[in-house]
């Protein structure tokens, strides 16, 4: 079993459905990417890239278990005001349960992941996102954890 581990820093961004647009001169239909995130993807790819050279792994083609954590900087309507500017609001939510939705993020990580760590993403047979509030002075990002299983049927 191979295993890395990597954190990327940045905003975590979704990938949803592609949106079609037509060129209003010459009528052909293109496919738009969400605003950064052909960079992100680059960038999970990149760190990524180096955490498979470090260790000397290939690409694999046996099943996978990916693991990922996105940190997320908490709004400032959660924060106190004036002189208590730093401390939490009583009714801060402690879970991240709104936009954006996780199975986007993933989606993000595991297209940026393939013909880096896996084939393909339908080698993913484990998957796990935790998306977690952080505190406006830490850096967002995501942390991923991937398994890689050598023997198998």
């Amino acid at each position: 079993m191979q295993s890395i581990q990597f954190e990327v820093n940045g905003r975590p961004l979704t990938q949803g459905s592609m949106t079609p647009i037509r060129n209003r001169h010459t009528g052909a239909i293109f496919m738009k990417h969400k605003k950064g995130l052909v960079e992100w993807r680059h960038l999970i790819g990149d760190v990524a890239f180096h955490a498979m050279k470090v260790k000397s792994y290939n690409v694999t083609s046996g099943p996978v278990k990916l693991h990922v954590k996105a940190l997320m900087v908490r709004p400032k309507r959660h924060y106190r005001t004036g002189k208590y500017s730093d401390v939490l609001r009583d009714d801060a939510p402690k879970y991240h349960i709104q936009a954006p939705d996780g199975d986007k993020l993933m989606r993000a990580v595991m297209d940026a992941l393939t013909d880096i760590v896996y084939r393909d993403d339908s080698q993913v047979y484990d998957e796990h996102l935790v998306k977690e509030w952080i505190g406006r002075e830490e850096t967002p990002g995501i942390i991923v954890s991937v398994v890689m299983i050598e023997e198998w049927d």
